[in-house]
């Protein structure tokens, strides 16, 4: 019989709320999630590990396996908590603040870095999303403890590696094969957005290849859709305007059926990201047979086959343009070209076998 496996969440909410629900219905495990709410992520860092060592007390949870997403300070919790030894310590990294990267140029906050690799050091285990993810992040070690004026580490990045594995999230996919495209196959080929409107998804690049397009007289159609927040960069007001006529649609779809009929029916998924450690949307996308425009770098390369990295990965801002612009024109041979069973293989159906040997499931 396997262990309790408690999940500790101080963001409880998008990607991170996802996983740990798909976790408890398809992992078959005896999960306990202990979630905080996806607000105040900074107040998150510093306070989740004194919340939930009181609540390990107060609840008198039972000995079993720990894991705790990158937002909680696993080396504090550790030393707060009688009896540490009687769990299991995990960590899963959806993200990491080490390189993150910032939407302004402004100092880092080392202390949210330096928390992550405590973390990582402390845990027993240490989980990353993706290869890209892993490497990144062991690569700025020993930068950051350049900034020490002294006594600095040595060997943290390969003490981390030793007890490091990629692990990526399991995606809720084989739903999509319920929902009819609402617009394939039909006149210009659709181009989407279905990232969140935020500048480390790099809109600006994204709106002006396309303005590009239309100026050239490119025939393309447009769905712009993903999370939207209060405040979203202006881009996405300009191109609404100037790209009105070749819109079918623009907006948050809180409903999911309607978002995956957008999906379904959409041909070239493009990002333009800046950061991206995992990819939700892009599988998502790449699921729905979308034909992938993507950078030469961050986790895309991992989605992309090798005999196709050349033609669905561009390399500068001219080369997305001209990619974008060549598959627009030659749609047919576009609308035939999908990666499919790349994505499938992060649907819950796939990844649940591989988290249940992760956390000690039965077999």
């Amino acid at each position: 019989m396997s262990l309790p496996v408690i999940a500790l969440e101080p963001f409880f909410g998008g990607s991170h709320r996802q996983f740990l629900l798909g976790l408890k219905a398809h992992a078959d495990l005896d999960l306990r999630i202990l979630p905080m709410s996806p607000h105040h992520w900074k107040w998150r860092m510093h306070g989740a590990a004194q919340h939930y060592a009181d609540l390990f007390r107060r609840e008198a949870i039972p000995p079993g396996v720990v894991l705790a997403s990158d937002f909680v300070h696993l080396a504090a919790l550790r030393g707060l908590i009688p009896s540490p030894e009687r769990w299991s310590w995990l960590l899963y990294f959806h993200e990491n603040q080490l390189t993150y990267p910032f939407r302004q140029q402004r100092k880092r906050d080392l202390a949210f870095a330096h928390m992550n690799i405590q973390s990582a050091l402390a845990a027993e285990r240490v989980y990353f999303n993706s290869s890209f993810h892993q490497t990144d992040f062991l690569r700025a070690i020993p930068a950051f403890y350049g900034h020490f004026a002294d006594y600095r580490p040595k060997d943290a990045a390969r003490r981390i590696l030793e007890k490091a594995a990629v692990l990526p999230l399991g995606l809720e996919l084989r739903r999509y094969d319920t929902v009819l495209a609402a617009c394939a196959g039909r006149g210009a080929g659709i181009v989407l957005w279905n990232q969140r409107w935020e500048h480390d998804k790099n809109p600006e690049l994204f709106f002006r290849t396309l303005f590009q397009l239309a100026d050239d007289g490119v025939p393309f159609q447009l769905i712009v859709c993903g999370e939207r927040f209060e405040e979203y960069p202006e881009i996405f007001d300009t191109a609404r305007r100037r790209l009105a006529r070749h819109t079918l649609h623009w907006g948050y779809v809180k409903e999911w059926r309607r978002y995956a009929e957008l999906l379904q029916g959409s041909d070239i998924v493009v990002s333009t990201a800046r950061h991206e450690f995992f990819g939700v949307s892009a599988l998502e996308a790449l699921y729905c047979r979308c034909y992938p425009l993507f950078p030469k770098r961050l986790v895309y390369p991992e989605y992309i086959p090798g005999d196709r990295r050349r033609q669905n990965l561009y390399t500068s801002d001219r080369d997305l343009y001209r990619k974008l612009k060549f598959a627009l024109t030659r749609i047919a041979e576009t609308r035939s070209i999908h990666f499919r069973d790349v994505a499938a293989s992060f649907d819950w159906t796939r990844m649940a076998p591989l988290w249940r040997e992760a956390l000690g499931g039965p077999g």
